[in-house]
């Protein structure tokens, strides 16, 4: 077997969104936890809490390493998740459309009750003002691939006008400074949830380290 990979979907998402991923990597040799986790109920502090004792018992079904990879929010757990817990033998990290500066679209719309209403606290935290979050977050003793996508879509892409974005996050947004690898490829946020080569690139950043650009 090839370690293990952690997948984590993203807000208002269920473990259904990413099983395409998880059978993916289930095909070529991975143990896989597709983990689901209440993405409305609570704050980013909490839910990172959650998913700390699941993490850690499927660690201990394997040898080898074990990944990460998280779409949109789920990438930011997984980025306070290492940061605050840590984790034995951590081989290498994809974040898929991750607000890692935070989403122009959550600027746009925290000042309406049925957004908070709906996205929940966690909600309230994607703002591009990341202040109130930076505790959780530190860089992370691992090598950190990063995929966005420059397909805008309707109805929110004209918050991010005359930067590249997804119709929810843009690409410079995705950034880290410490990054080893980013990757723009023509997809929209829902489409990178689908796209074959989102599949394909994330496998290449867990096994080789880098993106295979064309």
């Amino acid at each position: 077997m090839e370690g293990g990979i952690v997948l984590l979907h993203g807000i208002l998402r269920t473990p259904l969104s990413m099983v395409g991923f998880a059978r993916f990597f289930k095909k070529r040799g991975f143990h896989v936890l597709n983990l689901g986790y209440p993405s409305r109920k609570h704050d980013l502090a909490v839910l990172v809490n959650g998913i700390q004792d699941p993490i850690q018992r499927f660690r201990e079904t394997f040898s080898g390493k074990i990944h990460f990879v998280g779409y949109s929010m789920g990438g930011l757990l997984i980025r306070a998740y290492l940061n605050l817990y840590g984790i034995r033998g951590l081989g290498r990290v994809v974040l898929i459309g991750t607000p890692n500066g935070g989403s122009e679209v959550a600027d746009y719309l925290q000042k309406y009750p049925v957004y908070k209403w709906f996205f929940g606290p966690a909600g309230q935290q994607l703002i591009t003002d990341q202040r109130g979050v930076a505790d959780l977050f530190a860089p992370i003793n691992a090598d950190i691939g990063i995929i966005a996508g420059n397909k805008s879509m309707p109805p929110f892409g004209f918050t991010m006008a005359g930067r590249e974005n997804d119709g929810t996050v843009s690409v410079a947004s995705t950034h880290l400074m410490w990054e080893k690898d980013h990757l723009t490829l023509p997809c929209s946020h829902e489409g990178l949830l689908t796209s074959p080569s989102v599949r394909e690139q994330t496998l290449s950043f867990l096994k080789n380290g880098y993106f295979a650009k064309s």
